[in-house]
């Protein structure tokens, strides 16, 4: 139950890094075309615009960077999960498998357990017949006295 429950959270943290890893990804695109698109801009005429236009393009410059790093992490992320997933698929698959083995062997035992022995049902007889003869004996010899 513990190992479906890894299973499950490893599933979800999988599912998680590879949506973050899809939409940094799109940002990253998106933000190195707007930078491409404003660089193809007519520059502008005078200095405050050239210097405002500076300014906006290493701002944009700066997000399209952190965009890339992002999508990186988040590779790495959906990399990592994807191995904590395959590891949580495997404990889960070793604990169904112990638990298979270990319910054969409660129901063989069980089975056995049910089963008279050889060496149970000679004692028992062994015992019967002990009894037996002992009532018998005691008779017989309570016989013989009087």
């Amino acid at each position: 139950m513990l190992a479906q429950i890894a299973r499950r959270e490893a599933m979800a943290g999988f599912a998680d890094a590879v949506s973050e890893e899809v939409r940094s990804t799109t940002l990253a695109k998106r933000s190195k075309e707007l930078l491409f698109q404003y660089n193809q801009m007519r520059g502008a005429d005078d200095a405050s615009a050239l210097r405002d236009q500076a300014t906006f393009v290493r701002s944009l410059q700066q997000v399209a960077d952190q965009a890339e790093r992002a999508r990186l992490d988040a590779g790495d992320q959906a990399a990592w999960q994807a191995r904590a997933l395959a590891a949580a698929d495997d404990r889960a698959s070793r604990s169904e498998k112990r638990l298979k083995a270990v319910r054969r062997e409660l129901e063989a035992a069980l089975a056995k357990r049910e089963q008279p022995t050889s060496k149970r049902v000679a004692r028992k007889l062994q015992s019967e017949e002990g009894h037996q003869n002992e009532a018998g004996h005691g008779a017989r010899s309570q016989r013989t006295r009087n």
